[in-house]
C-alpha cells in the first residue's frame, strides 16, 4: 500500500474567521493535510520560532502586525499570505522571505474572483475608446479593516480603473460582493462576484499550499509568487 505524506500546516491567525474556515476545511481534508502548528496573538515568540520548524507550509489570514512578526521571529517556511493592507516594511520583508523559501501572497483565493480578474484584463483597453465609464463597488463585513479591499484593488488595476472610482462599504456579515460597471448613455454592463462561504477561500488557500508544497523543486525561492502564477500552472498542466 502507498503511504501518503500528509501536508503539515501551520496556521496563522488561527482564532480568525478565516482561520477557523480553514481549520474546519481541513478537517474536511484529513486525508491530505494535518495542523501542526496554530498561532494567535496570544502565542509567545519562543512558541512561533520552535513549532515553525514541523510545519511544510504556513497558511496566514491574520494582520499586517502579526504577519510583520512571523516574519521577524519565525523559521524559514513556505507561506501561502492572504493578509492585506501591509505596510511597506512588510512587503519588503516578504520579498526577502521569497528568496529563502517559496511564498505566495494573495488578496484573494477564490478561483471565480481570478477569472473575472481574467474578464477585466481582455477589456482594459477598450470600454474608454468605446464610450464607456467603469466604477467599482465592493462590499465587506464591519470588521474588515482595510478599504479597499485587497481584491477590489486587484481588479481596479486589471481593468485600468482610478483608485477614487472604487466605492467601498463595510455592511453586516458581508463576506465580500464586487461589482463592476461599464456604462454608457444608451447601456450599462455589470460584472458581480459575491463569496457565500469562506469555505471557497479557505480550500484555495490549502490548493495554493499544496501547490507550493508539492513542487517545490520548481517553485525555487526567488520570486514571490501571486494567484496568477498558481492559476496559470493549473492551465499548463491541463493542457499538457
Amino acid at each position: 500500500m502507498r503511504i501518503v505524506k500528509k501536508l503539515r500546516l501551520g496556521i496563522l491567525g488561527s482564532r480568525g474567521r478565516m482561520g477557523q474556515a480553514l481549520i474546519e476545511r481541513v478537517g474536511d481534508r484529513s486525508e491530505s493535510f494535518v495542523i501542526a502548528a496554530q498561532w494567535d496573538r496570544t502565542s509567545t515568540d519562543e512558541a512561533i520560532a520552535q513549532e515553525s520548524k514541523g510545519c511544510d507550509v504556513v497558511v496566514d489570514f491574520s494582520s499586517p502586525e502579526a504577519l510583520h512578526r512571523f516574519l521577524r521571529i519565525s523559521h524559514p517556511v513556505s507561506l501561502v499570505t492572504g493578509t492585506t493592507g501591509l505596510h511597506p516594511k512588510t512587503v519588503a520583508a516578504l520579498k526577502k522571505w521569497a528568496t529563502k523559501k517559496p511564498t505566495l501572497s494573495s488578496p484573494n483565493f477564490s478561483l471565480g474572483v481570478h477569472l473575472v480578474s481574467l474578464m477585466l484584463e481582455s477589456v482594459s483597453q477598450r470600454w474608454a475608446p468605446l464610450g464607456f465609464s467603469a466604477s467599482l463597488v465592493e462590499t465587506h463585513h464591519t470588521q474588515k479593516k482595510d478599504s479597499p479591499s485587497g481584491t477590489a484593488l486587484r481588479l481596479a488595476q486589471d481593468m485600468r480603473l482610478d483608485r477614487s472610482r472604487i466605492a467601498s462599504h463595510r455592511v453586516g456579515n458581508v463576506l465580500g460582493v464586487h461589482e463592476i460597471f461599464f456604462e454608457s448613455q444608451l447601456e450599462q454592463i455589470r460584472v458581480r462576484h459575491e463569496a457565500r462561504d469562506r469555505k471557497v477561500f479557505a480550500e484555495g488557500a490549502l490548493h495554493v499550499a499544496a501547490w507550493l508544497f508539492k513542487s517545490r523543486k520548481k517553485r525555487k525561492p526567488g520570486k514571490l509568487f501571486t494567484f496568477d502564477d498558481f492559476f496559470m500552472s493549473l492551465k499548463m498542466e491541463k493542457q499538457s
